[in-house]
């Protein structure tokens, strides 16, 4: 069995690039860096110290497509499973040997795990006690995906760009008829934004602080994918999640209107969106 990692980069921090190389480059056959256009790429080159292969695009084309890129090459190259990371995460060392052992499982598509924010210092998804069970969705980092799966559900959607891009491939597993399992190991340290948890009215409130830009997509994707799978995330739930996301961003947040202004935008071209019938 052949195993892959892709990890996609868009001007990464290159001592943090390097520990995520260096806990995965033995789990698996071989690295991927699929680069979205960083202006620090030469740097990067210079400074990895593990053996990699790097796919280059010219400009940021998004994390759906480079993801695409670097599955077309496991396809190419004849890999049976694919091991997707974010450029600031780092794998526990027996993260593929602890997966491997799941490969038994009914109609696997994919595997996650449990992970850790380095910044909240905390799961940011609740645990369960059994030793797997199934999600409805998992985050790209640290899922363990099956070719074979991936060439039948079509891949990710390249409009999504960024964010959300994960929860319409783990809705696309479904729709081909695969499951995804959580394993329960803790077999991730992630970063998401720049999280901070808070506490008000008896509700925990997770600020991501996430950049403006990323706003956008965030709401935007949000309204896409209730509209592309309503049988998977119901609008009104995800109306529900936006109104939160706006009191949190209020609440504890800099640069609140510039950020707000952005996911206005996003609704708006959100709900202009229209579904295809393939």
């Amino acid at each position: 069995m052949k195993v892959l990692a892709i990890i996609v980069l868009y001007n990464p921090d290159i001592d943090r690039l390097n520990q995520n190389i260096k806990a995965v480059s033995s789990q698996v056959d071989e690295v991927v860096l699929v680069d979205n256009g960083s202006g620090n790429i030469d740097e990067v080159k210079n400074n990895i110290k593990n053996s990699v292969t790097f796919i280059y695009n010219d400009k940021n084309v998004g994390i759906a497509r480079a993801l695409n890129e670097g599955f077309e090459y496991a396809i190419k190259n004849e890999y049976d499973w694919v091991l997707t990371l974010d450029q600031d995460s780092v794998a526990e060392k027996h993260l593929v040997e602890i997966y491997k052992k799941y490969l038994h499982l009914p109609d696997i598509g994919m595997l996650t795990c449990n992970f850790v924010d380095r910044n909240a210092n905390v799961f940011l998804e609740e645990k369960q006690e059994d030793e797997y069970y199934t999600v409805s969705r998992c985050i790209t980092s640290a899922s363990f995906c099956s070719v074979e799966a991936y060439k039948k559900s079509g891949g990710f959607d390249d409009h999504m760009f960024i964010d959300c891009v994960d929860y319409d491939y783990s809705a696309k597993m479904y729709k081909n008829n695969y499951k995804i399992y959580r394993i329960n190991y803790d077999g991730l340290l992630h970063e998401i934004g720049h999280t901070k948890v808070y506490h008000f009215f008896g509700l925990k409130a997770i600020s991501t602080n996430h950049s403006d830009f990323r706003q956008y997509y965030m709401a935007r994707n949000n309204i896409i994918l209730a509209k592309k799978y309503p049988e998977y995330y119901k609008m009104s739930n995800r109306i529900k999640s936006e109104i939160f996301k706006w009191i949190v961003i209020l609440l504890f947040e800099k640069n609140k209107f510039k950020k707000l202004s952005r996911r206005f935008s996003g609704i708006k071209d959100g709900i202009k969106y229209k579904v295809s019938n393939n």
